[in-house]
């Protein structure tokens, strides 16, 4: 085999109901790569590249078959990529734990996962190994272990300081990992991807811990303004993470910190939300700087706001658009640098909605939960 690799950049535009991709990567031998459109069956382009260099092919939402040609002769095809799939190495997302609400709001276990960049309904993944909601959930990206982190039971009470993990591409039962410092719910985590530390977060409970080695969390540093019920997304091996609005008490808050994820020092503060609120989520396309928060409660009622920064500049947010339904209490992942970030459990329900990170606009229907969940965590393999 030439050994191709042919990530797929997700959509740059959705535009009814053709989205347009780049299909970039490099080969380990000098190349001719060949780009037929399958509507027509006529060949698009073709280029000759050498071994290692990199190319980047546009779709421009037409179906696809990207073939690679050795100059030694050997063919490599990479498949049909079609106006409503993209394809992308790290595209697992899951969702774990949450409030059933088919089953009289009893905390459930399980454990679903969906492929990012493609639409459709999450499937079984396993259990964790205690069911518990208001958890929170991050990963160490393409190094492909997840973790789960404390929640409550049923009613709110007790509070857990379990912390779980995954190996994310391969379904299968959550193991034990550690512990919290403290037994918390209704806290938020991100993580510097694949290098490996995630931050987790509730007022002024501040913890670390190395995801690719189980053991219990450290302290870290604290917030500028104690709040729970946040989201949290970061720009990856960058470096920065980012808490991004939450409550104490009856107050909500449109503040937004960040701190460096491998220093252990507080948190300064970055901007404003849109709104003020609590029970939003978060997620980023990584060292691509773009970070998006969705949903939450403004102490009134729920709202459907979507608001997006510029993680590596400090400033406020501003307006991304809309998700289809208002909801607080929702999970949430992205597939990374694949630019498609995606919400479950929106407005009490089996929903799921995405959006793409690079384009401003409303959110579109991606496909259903297994159950109608609230207060659950996501994380994804980007």
């Amino acid at each position: 085999m030439i050994g191709v690799r042919f990530p797929v950049v997700a959509p740059k535009k959705y535009k009814g109901y053709k989205m347009s991709y780049t299909i970039s990567g490099t080969t380990n031998a000098s190349s001719r790569i060949i780009s037929i459109n399958t509507n027509v069956y006529s060949v698009e382009s073709t280029k000759l590249i050498s071994a290692n260099e990199p190319y980047s092919i546009d779709s421009n939402g037409n179906n696809k078959i990207i073939i690679s040609r050795a100059t030694s002769g050997e063919i490599v095809g990479f498949g049909g990529v079609s106006p409503t799939k993209t394809y992308y190495g790290n595209d697992i997302g899951l969702f774990a734990g949450g409030e059933n609400r088919n089953n009289s709001n009893t905390v459930t276990n399980n454990i679903t996962y969906i492929n990012i960049s493609t639409t459709g309904n999450a499937q079984f993944f396993g259990y964790l190994t205690l069911a518990r909601s208001c958890l929170t959930a991050t990963s160490n990206g393409a190094n492909n272990r997840g973790i789960f982190i404390a929640g409550s039971a049923t009613g709110y009470t007790p509070y857990y300081n379990t912390i779980d993990y995954v190996t994310i591409s391969s379904a299968g039962n959550a193991t034990d990992f550690g512990d919290t410092t403290t037994e918390l719910n209704y806290f938020t985590a991100t993580s510097n991807n694949t290098n490996n530390r995630g931050i987790i977060v509730r007022k002024d409970f501040y913890n670390y811990v190395t995801i690719s080695t189980a053991a219990n969390a450290s302290t870290y540093g604290s917030l500028t303004v104690l709040r729970s019920s946040s989201a949290s997304f970061s720009n990856g091996t960058n470096n920065r993470g980012l808490i991004y609005a939450g409550n104490y008490s009856s107050t909500r808050y449109n503040t937004i910190d960040y701190y460096t994820i491998t220093s252990t020092s507080n948190a300064s503060d970055f901007g404003d939300a849109t709104v003020a609120r609590n029970g939003l989520v978060g997620f980023s396309n990584l060292t691509n700087n773009r970070g998006i928060a969705a949903g939450g409660y403004n102490g009134t009622v729920s709202v459907n706001t979507i608001d997006y920064v510029t993680i590596s500049s400090t400033g406020n947010a501003i307006d991304f658009g809309d998700l289809l339904y208002t909801g607080s209490g929702a999970s949430s992942m992205s597939n990374g640098l694949g630019n498609i970030g995606v919400i479950g459990g929106i407005n009490l329900s089996n929903i799921i909605n995405y959006v793409m990170i690079t384009s401003l606009g409303n959110a579109c229907a991606f496909g259903e939960l297994t159950m109608s969940l609230f207060a659950g965590s996501g994380t994804s393999n980007a």
